[in-house]
Protein backbone atom coordinates (compact mmCIF):
# COMPACT_ATOMS: atom_id res chain seq x y z
CA UNK A 1 0.00 0.00 0.00
CA UNK A 2 3.14 2.23 0.97
CA UNK A 3 4.48 1.87 -2.31
CA UNK A 4 1.16 2.56 -4.58
CA UNK A 5 1.03 5.84 -2.68
CA UNK A 6 4.29 6.60 -3.18
CA UNK A 7 4.24 5.73 -6.94
CA UNK A 8 0.89 8.07 -7.59
CA UNK A 9 3.05 10.96 -5.66
CA UNK A 10 5.72 10.75 -7.75
CA UNK A 11 3.64 10.31 -11.13
CA UNK A 12 1.37 13.47 -9.89
CA UNK A 13 4.85 15.33 -9.42
CA UNK A 14 6.17 14.52 -12.46
CA UNK A 15 3.20 15.88 -14.62
CA UNK A 16 3.05 18.92 -12.62
CA UNK A 17 -0.85 18.57 -11.20
CA UNK A 18 -0.47 17.96 -7.15
CA UNK A 19 1.04 20.94 -5.82
CA UNK A 20 2.03 24.78 -6.92
CA UNK A 21 4.75 25.54 -8.86
CA UNK A 22 7.13 27.87 -10.39
CA UNK A 23 7.57 28.20 -14.21
CA UNK A 24 9.10 30.54 -17.08
CA UNK A 25 11.79 32.04 -15.00
CA UNK A 26 12.77 33.89 -18.93
CA UNK A 27 9.49 35.30 -18.17
CA UNK A 28 7.04 34.69 -21.39
CA UNK A 29 5.07 37.25 -24.08
CA UNK A 30 1.36 36.60 -25.19
CA UNK A 31 0.52 38.02 -28.49
CA UNK A 32 -2.59 36.06 -29.22
CA UNK A 33 -5.68 34.25 -28.06
CA UNK A 34 -4.30 31.00 -28.42
CA UNK A 35 -1.93 31.52 -26.53
CA UNK A 36 -3.33 32.56 -23.40
CA UNK A 37 -5.61 29.84 -23.63
CA UNK A 38 -3.44 27.04 -24.07
CA UNK A 39 -1.23 28.26 -20.78
CA UNK A 40 -2.15 25.50 -18.19
CA UNK A 41 -2.05 23.40 -21.11
CA UNK A 42 1.92 23.77 -21.44
CA UNK A 43 2.49 25.16 -18.30
CA UNK A 44 -0.05 22.68 -15.84
CA UNK A 45 0.24 23.68 -12.03
CA UNK A 46 2.19 26.58 -12.45
CA UNK A 47 1.12 29.39 -10.23
CA UNK A 48 4.11 31.19 -10.22
CA UNK A 49 5.56 32.68 -13.05
CA UNK A 50 9.21 33.88 -12.08
CA UNK A 51 10.10 36.46 -14.90
CA UNK A 52 8.79 39.41 -16.83
CA UNK A 53 5.48 38.89 -18.20
CA UNK A 54 4.39 40.91 -21.75
CA UNK A 55 0.52 40.64 -22.85
CA UNK A 56 -0.65 42.50 -26.11
CA UNK A 57 1.79 44.79 -28.83
CA UNK A 58 3.04 47.81 -28.69
CA UNK A 59 1.54 48.40 -32.27
CA UNK A 60 -2.03 47.19 -30.69
CA UNK A 61 -3.69 43.54 -30.40
CA UNK A 62 -7.32 43.14 -31.74
CA UNK A 63 -6.83 39.17 -30.82
CA UNK A 64 -6.54 39.39 -27.22
CA UNK A 65 -10.64 39.28 -26.02
CA UNK A 66 -9.84 37.54 -22.00
CA UNK A 67 -7.12 36.32 -19.75
CA UNK A 68 -8.95 33.49 -18.80
CA UNK A 69 -6.05 31.22 -19.06
CA UNK A 70 -4.10 33.01 -16.51
CA UNK A 71 -6.47 32.42 -13.80
CA UNK A 72 -4.19 29.67 -11.64
CA UNK A 73 -1.31 32.31 -11.64
CA UNK A 74 -0.58 33.73 -8.14
CA UNK A 75 2.41 35.23 -8.67
CA UNK A 76 4.15 37.25 -11.03
CA UNK A 77 8.43 37.40 -9.63
CA UNK A 78 9.03 39.85 -12.59
CA UNK A 79 7.16 42.77 -14.28
CA UNK A 80 3.38 42.65 -15.87
CA UNK A 81 2.66 45.28 -19.02
CA UNK A 82 -0.63 44.61 -20.73
CA UNK A 83 -0.12 47.21 -23.66
CA UNK A 84 -2.25 47.71 -26.74
CA UNK A 85 -5.05 44.93 -25.92
CA UNK A 86 -7.85 46.83 -28.32
CA UNK A 87 -10.33 44.01 -27.71
CA UNK A 88 -9.53 43.76 -23.83
CA UNK A 89 -12.45 45.22 -22.11
CA UNK A 90 -11.95 43.89 -18.36
CA UNK A 91 -8.89 42.27 -16.55
CA UNK A 92 -11.13 38.89 -15.92
CA UNK A 93 -9.06 36.23 -15.61
CA UNK A 94 -6.46 37.92 -13.23
CA UNK A 95 -8.71 37.04 -10.06
CA UNK A 96 -6.01 34.71 -8.39
CA UNK A 97 -3.00 37.41 -8.85
CA UNK A 98 -1.80 38.92 -5.33
CA UNK A 99 1.54 39.78 -6.16
CA UNK A 100 3.89 41.36 -8.42
CA UNK A 101 7.33 41.72 -8.04
CA UNK A 102 8.39 44.30 -10.23
CA UNK A 103 6.69 47.17 -12.28
CA UNK A 104 2.92 46.71 -13.18
CA UNK A 105 1.95 48.55 -16.73
CA UNK A 106 -0.96 48.99 -18.02
CA UNK A 107 -1.49 51.38 -20.87
CA UNK A 108 -2.89 52.07 -24.55
CA UNK A 109 -5.94 49.32 -24.18
CA UNK A 110 -8.39 51.41 -25.75
CA UNK A 111 -11.70 49.07 -24.99
CA UNK A 112 -10.82 48.67 -21.51
CA UNK A 113 -13.74 49.86 -18.94
CA UNK A 114 -12.53 48.89 -15.50
CA UNK A 115 -9.71 46.83 -14.09
CA UNK A 116 -12.11 43.91 -12.93
CA UNK A 117 -10.04 40.62 -12.46
CA UNK A 118 -7.05 42.73 -10.10
CA UNK A 119 -9.63 42.08 -6.92
CA UNK A 120 -7.19 39.99 -5.10
CA UNK A 121 -3.81 42.17 -5.94
CA UNK A 122 -2.11 43.56 -2.82
CA UNK A 123 1.67 43.95 -4.09
CA UNK A 124 3.75 45.75 -6.51
CA UNK A 125 7.08 45.90 -6.45
CA UNK A 126 8.04 48.39 -8.72
CA UNK A 127 6.31 51.46 -10.41
CA UNK A 128 2.33 51.34 -11.62
CA UNK A 129 1.76 52.99 -14.38
CA UNK A 130 -2.18 53.45 -15.69
CA UNK A 131 -1.92 55.13 -18.79
CA UNK A 132 -3.49 55.74 -22.20
CA UNK A 133 -6.54 54.20 -21.39
CA UNK A 134 -9.33 55.67 -23.29
CA UNK A 135 -12.52 53.73 -21.96
CA UNK A 136 -11.70 53.69 -18.60
CA UNK A 137 -13.84 54.98 -15.81
CA UNK A 138 -13.21 52.63 -12.71
CA UNK A 139 -10.20 51.14 -11.16
CA UNK A 140 -12.46 50.47 -7.97
CA UNK A 141 -11.13 46.80 -8.37
CA UNK A 142 -7.80 48.01 -7.38
CA UNK A 143 -9.30 47.45 -3.40
CA UNK A 144 -6.88 45.06 -2.28
CA UNK A 145 -3.89 46.84 -2.88
CA UNK A 146 -1.87 48.31 -0.36
CA UNK A 147 1.73 49.05 -1.57
CA UNK A 148 3.30 50.38 -4.59
CA UNK A 149 7.35 50.04 -4.00
CA UNK A 150 7.93 52.70 -6.73
CA UNK A 151 6.17 55.27 -8.55
CA UNK A 152 2.35 55.57 -9.18
CA UNK A 153 1.06 57.20 -12.13
CA UNK A 154 -2.35 58.35 -13.98
CA UNK A 155 -2.10 59.90 -16.91
CA UNK A 156 -3.66 60.16 -20.17
CA UNK A 157 -7.21 58.31 -19.03
CA UNK A 158 -9.76 61.06 -20.03
CA UNK A 159 -12.85 59.02 -18.73
CA UNK A 160 -11.64 58.13 -15.73
CA UNK A 161 -13.79 60.72 -13.27
CA UNK A 162 -12.49 59.19 -9.71
CA UNK A 163 -9.42 57.06 -7.98
CA UNK A 164 -12.17 55.39 -6.04
CA UNK A 165 -10.32 51.82 -5.45
CA UNK A 166 -7.55 53.00 -3.61
CA UNK A 167 -8.52 53.51 -0.30
CA UNK A 168 -6.25 50.77 1.07
CA UNK A 169 -3.35 51.99 -0.40
CA UNK A 170 -1.07 53.41 2.35
CA UNK A 171 2.36 53.58 1.06
CA UNK A 172 3.72 54.41 -2.61
CA UNK A 173 8.13 54.84 -2.23
CA UNK A 174 8.35 56.69 -5.47
CA UNK A 175 6.49 59.66 -6.83
CA UNK A 176 2.90 60.36 -7.49
CA UNK A 177 1.77 61.43 -10.75
CA UNK A 178 -1.53 62.56 -11.84
CA UNK A 179 -1.46 64.16 -15.02
CA UNK A 180 -3.88 64.59 -18.20
CA UNK A 181 -6.57 63.00 -17.19
CA UNK A 182 -9.45 65.01 -18.33
CA UNK A 183 -12.37 64.23 -16.17
CA UNK A 184 -10.69 63.01 -13.25
CA UNK A 185 -12.67 65.07 -10.07
CA UNK A 186 -12.02 62.92 -7.40
CA UNK A 187 -8.39 61.74 -5.99
CA UNK A 188 -9.50 61.37 -2.89
CA UNK A 189 -9.26 57.70 -2.72
CA UNK A 190 -5.11 58.66 -1.84
CA UNK A 191 -6.23 60.21 1.72
CA UNK A 192 -4.50 57.22 3.34
CA UNK A 193 -1.12 57.01 1.62
CA UNK A 194 2.04 57.73 4.26
CA UNK A 195 3.28 60.84 3.62
CA UNK A 196 6.56 59.88 4.50
CA UNK A 197 6.52 57.08 1.75
CA UNK A 198 6.62 59.07 -0.68
CA UNK A 199 10.58 59.76 -1.82
CA UNK A 200 11.06 62.02 -5.02
CA UNK A 201 7.78 64.57 -5.53
CA UNK A 202 4.25 64.51 -6.32
CA UNK A 203 2.68 66.15 -9.48
CA UNK A 204 -0.70 66.87 -10.63
CA UNK A 205 -0.78 68.48 -13.93
CA UNK A 206 -3.58 69.07 -16.87
CA UNK A 207 -6.45 67.42 -14.55
CA UNK A 208 -8.82 70.11 -15.79
CA UNK A 209 -11.78 69.38 -13.50
CA UNK A 210 -9.66 68.76 -10.69
CA UNK A 211 -10.49 71.46 -7.65
CA UNK A 212 -9.55 69.22 -4.61
CA UNK A 213 -6.14 68.32 -3.94
CA UNK A 214 -6.13 68.96 -0.30
CA UNK A 215 -6.68 65.25 0.86
CA UNK A 216 -5.18 63.83 4.39
CA UNK A 217 -1.68 62.13 2.78
CA UNK A 218 -1.00 64.98 0.46
CA UNK A 219 -1.55 67.97 2.65
CA UNK A 220 0.77 65.85 4.95
CA UNK A 221 3.20 65.59 2.48
CA UNK A 222 3.60 69.47 1.88
CA UNK A 223 4.23 70.06 5.59
CA UNK A 224 7.58 67.50 4.90
CA UNK A 225 10.57 70.34 4.39
CA UNK A 226 11.56 70.21 0.86
CA UNK A 227 8.82 68.16 0.07
CA UNK A 228 8.66 68.52 -3.85
CA UNK A 229 5.40 69.31 -5.28
CA UNK A 230 3.84 70.54 -8.78
CA UNK A 231 0.12 71.76 -9.38
CA UNK A 232 -0.53 73.30 -12.21
CA UNK A 233 -3.09 73.45 -15.01
CA UNK A 234 -6.18 71.79 -12.69
CA UNK A 235 -8.97 73.34 -11.74
CA UNK A 236 -9.29 76.19 -9.59
CA UNK A 237 -8.22 75.43 -6.17
CA UNK A 238 -5.27 72.86 -7.49
CA UNK A 239 -3.64 75.19 -9.72
CA UNK A 240 -0.08 75.48 -7.43
CA UNK A 241 1.07 74.66 -4.45
CA UNK A 242 0.58 77.47 -3.03
CA UNK A 243 -3.29 77.23 -3.23
CA UNK A 244 -3.36 73.57 -2.21
CA UNK A 245 -1.01 74.19 1.08
CA UNK A 246 -4.36 77.04 1.57
CA UNK A 247 -7.01 74.58 0.90
CA UNK A 248 -5.45 72.06 3.45
CA UNK A 249 -5.46 75.09 6.13
CA UNK A 250 -9.40 74.53 6.44
CA UNK A 251 -9.76 70.99 4.68
CA UNK A 252 -7.92 69.21 7.09
CA UNK A 253 -9.39 70.77 10.69
CA UNK A 254 -12.89 70.43 8.76
CA UNK A 255 -11.78 66.39 8.41
CA UNK A 256 -11.54 66.36 12.03
CA UNK A 257 -15.20 65.56 12.68
CA UNK A 258 -17.44 62.19 13.45
CA UNK A 259 -16.04 60.32 10.74
CA UNK A 260 -12.74 60.18 12.35
CA UNK A 261 -11.35 56.82 14.14
CA UNK A 262 -9.44 58.59 17.75
CA UNK A 263 -6.93 56.47 19.11
CA UNK A 264 -5.59 56.78 22.82
CA UNK A 265 -2.46 57.26 23.29
CA UNK A 266 -0.87 57.85 20.03
CA UNK A 267 2.19 56.96 20.12
CA UNK A 268 1.46 53.74 22.09
CA UNK A 269 3.53 51.03 23.52
CA UNK A 270 1.15 48.81 24.52
CA UNK A 271 -2.42 49.02 24.54
CA UNK A 272 -4.33 51.16 22.74
CA UNK A 273 -7.79 52.25 22.72
CA UNK A 274 -10.50 53.40 19.96
CA UNK A 275 -13.30 55.66 19.44
CA UNK A 276 -15.32 55.48 16.77
CA UNK A 277 -18.18 57.60 15.32
CA UNK A 278 -21.43 57.26 17.96
CA UNK A 279 -19.19 55.03 19.89
CA UNK A 280 -19.81 52.24 18.31
CA UNK A 281 -17.55 49.14 19.43
CA UNK A 282 -14.90 48.15 17.21
CA UNK A 283 -15.96 44.96 15.60
CA UNK A 284 -11.96 43.96 13.92
CA UNK A 285 -9.00 46.11 13.64
CA UNK A 286 -6.35 45.56 10.96
CA UNK A 287 -2.91 47.08 11.23
CA UNK A 288 -0.54 47.62 8.51
CA UNK A 289 3.04 48.82 8.49
CA UNK A 290 5.09 51.46 6.94
CA UNK A 291 4.83 49.30 3.19
CA UNK A 292 1.39 48.24 3.80
CA UNK A 293 1.89 44.56 4.99
CA UNK A 294 -0.59 43.43 7.46
CA UNK A 295 0.78 42.97 10.87
CA UNK A 296 -1.87 42.49 12.72
CA UNK A 297 -6.01 41.72 12.56
CA UNK A 298 -7.29 41.54 16.32
CA UNK A 299 -11.16 41.70 17.52
CA UNK A 300 -10.62 44.29 20.38
CA UNK A 301 -11.80 43.78 24.06
CA UNK A 302 -14.06 46.48 25.01
CA UNK A 303 -12.32 48.79 22.05
CA UNK A 304 -8.83 48.31 23.25
CA UNK A 305 -6.36 46.69 21.49
CA UNK A 306 -2.76 45.03 22.59
CA UNK A 307 0.00 46.51 20.25
CA UNK A 308 2.54 45.57 22.50
CA UNK A 309 4.18 43.12 19.86
CA UNK A 310 4.49 45.51 17.07
CA UNK A 311 8.03 46.87 16.33
CA UNK A 312 8.69 50.82 16.94
CA UNK A 313 7.34 52.76 13.43
CA UNK A 314 4.43 53.94 11.96
CA UNK A 315 1.36 52.08 10.86
CA UNK A 316 -1.78 52.46 9.80
CA UNK A 317 -4.46 51.10 11.76
CA UNK A 318 -8.22 50.31 9.69
CA UNK A 319 -11.18 49.82 12.54
CA UNK A 320 -14.26 47.96 11.75
CA UNK A 321 -17.70 49.10 13.24
CA UNK A 322 -21.19 47.21 12.03
CA UNK A 323 -21.62 50.32 10.37
CA UNK A 324 -18.26 51.91 9.69
CA UNK A 325 -14.77 51.49 8.70
CA UNK A 326 -12.49 54.00 9.01
CA UNK A 327 -8.85 54.32 9.33
CA UNK A 328 -6.11 56.12 11.20
CA UNK A 329 -2.10 56.44 11.89
CA UNK A 330 -0.44 54.75 14.85
CA UNK A 331 3.17 55.41 16.38
CA UNK A 332 4.30 52.68 17.76
CA UNK A 333 7.39 53.63 20.64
Amino acid sequence: MKKLILFLFIVAMSRGFAFPQGCLPEGIIFETQEQIDNFQIYYPGCTEIEGDVFIGSENGNYDIMNLQGLIAVKNIDGCLEINGCHGLGILSGLDSLTWIGGYLRIQNCTELDNFSGLNSLTHVGGAFEITGNYMLTSIQALESLTAIDSGFVVADNPSLHTLEGLDHLIYIAGSIKIMSNAYLADIGALKNILADSIQTYVAMMNNTNLSNCAIQSICDYLEIPDGLAIFNNNAPGCNSKTEVQQACLTSVEENINNDEITLFPNPASSLITLTSPGDLPAAEVIIYNHIGQKVLTAKPMNNTVDVSGLRAGMYMIQVKTKDFTGRQKMIKN
